[in-house]
């Protein structure tokens, strides 16, 4: 038998450096080269490592254990068992394909999968005859490729972007490619796989839903988990779906009547809580309120649907705090009072701080209120016959795009308006009291000169 331990060649064909190598096996590996390229020239070393086949191949896609290995006049396609929960769908092309030889046009894998895609057959003349097998993942939606591992004898192990690949078979060599997917961010996510909607019964399928009203538009996401499972069984561990769609979360195909029971968690979207749950099981539909999380049982026999519905929480407008009371802005004795004009300021709460200085045993002060336009707070109250003087300083709490154009201090029968500030100050004794009423704007941003 030839010995040829390195292969030289510029115009020759591929089949003829591996009909050197197909003669170069026969006696046992050879050391390994690295290819060399020059403008004219190439030193070529295969990487002789196919096994035989072990298992007649008589039609295809035929299943094969993963991981994937390289048996002679074989190519095979695998999904790596990391790979983003789903099913998967693979085109197959071949050029020089010979006659007799098998060809699957697709295939079809989860996780954890490999298949038989292409076989040389046996009885083919020219076991020789190169032909280029062309494996294309087609994406599915809520997964993103990241990247095939793929190897055959003519180029080594290589991992290349895809979503396609290109590996070498003949009789004597063979080839797989390892796919590695993982979920797509920012986008759905079907698990399993995506489901019509609304959702229906399926035996040995575990299903979510998000329903389509009054539930907010949007991704969801669901965490699922599994207690009971048996061997073959498929959980996805995550989801992500908007309303009117639902995924398939748990799958089982073996005969296998225990049941599994899957726990479905919805993470809840800020601002939102779920109203229901209605939970679709052996012929009977149950509503499910007060929580974001229910369970399903689930057998070779049985299906169920989580249908899950939302709403946005509904917020009480903030109430008003009037301190030691409502009141109305006129001068009262004993009691120092804040008021907020009706006009020009703009509709809100506005928020007042107030401190207090000379106060004596009885004093009530109101440290904040929150008041809107035309109402009026008390904020200071003093019962005792005490005719000593305390101060009041109140600062507004600007809202954000205005500005207090004016404060209108009342006190001692006379009015003082104060501009070019958000605090005053009021005296208060026994027999005075005083009013503080603040006026906003929106502020107004000038516009370029001319």
């Amino acid at each position: 038998m030839l010995k040829q331990r390195g292969v030289r060649y510029g115009g020759l064909a591929l089949s003829t450096m591996l009909s050197f190598a197909a003669c170069d096996n026969a006696n046992g590996p050879t050391e390994p080269v690295v290819p060399v390229v020059g403008a004219e020239l190439v030193e070529f070393q295969p990487q002789f490592v196919s096994s035989p086949p072990t298992t007649v191949v008589t039609a295809v896609p035929q299943a094969r254990p993963f991981p994937g290995t390289k048996v002679q006049g074989e190519a095979s396609v695998c999904k790596d068992p990391s790979s983003h929960p789903g099913t998967y769908t693979f085109n197959v092309s071949a050029t020089n394909r010979q006659t007799g030889d098998l060809l699957a046009p697709t295939a079809t894998l989860t996780p954890g999968q490999c298949t038989i895609v292409y076989s040389r057959h046996p009885s083919t003349a020219d076991r020789l005859a190169v032909t280029m097998v062309t494996i294309t993942e087609v994406v599915p939606a809520g997964s993103r490729l990241d990247r095939v591992v793929a190897d055959d004898d003519a180029s080594g192990p290589r991992t290349v972007t895809g979503p396609s690949v290109t590996v070498v078979v003949n009789g004597f060599h063979g080839a797989f490619a390892n796919y590695f997917n993982a979920a797509a961010p920012g986008g759905a996510n079907f698990g399993l796989g995506q489901a019509p909607f609304p959702g229906t019964e399926t035996p040995g399928q575990g299903k979510v839903c998000k329903a389509s009203a009054p539930s907010p538009s949007g991704l969801y996401t669901f965490n699922i988990t599994a207690s009971g499972t048996v061997a073959g069984d498929e959980v996805a561990p995550t989801i992500a779906i908007g309303p009117g769609q639902c995924a398939i979360v748990f799958r089982r195909t073996v005969s296998n009547s225990s049941f599994a029971t899957l726990t479905v968690t919805e993470v809840v979207p800020a601002g939102q809580t779920v109203v229901s749950i209605v939970r679709t099981q052996f012929g009977t539909t149950t509503t499910i309120t007060g929580q974001n999380f229910a369970t399903l049982s689930e057998n070779v026999f049985h299906g169920g649907i989580l249908t899950f519905n939302n709403a946005l929480v509904t917020t009480p407008p903030p109430s008003p705090n009037f301190g030691l009371g409502q009141t109305t802005a006129t001068e009262t004795p004993g009691q120092g009072k804040v008021c907020k004009g009706a006009a020009p300021s703009p509709a809100g709460l506005y928020t007042f701080n107030i401190t207090a200085s000379g106060t004596v045993a009885g004093d009530e002060v109101a440290p904040t209120i929150s008041i809107g336009p035309g109402q009026c707070a008390i904020v200071f109250r003093r019962t005792v016959s005490n005719s000593s003087f305390a101060t009041l300083t109140v600062t507004e709490v600007v809202p954000a795009g205005q500005t207090v154009v004016s404060i209108v201090r009342t006190q001692f029968g006379q009015t003082t308006t104060i501009t070019g500030q958000n605090f005053a100050t009021l005296s208060e004794n026994v027999f005075h009291g005083g009013i503080l009423t603040f006026n906003n704007a929106v502020t107004t941003v000038p516009g370029p000169h001319p």
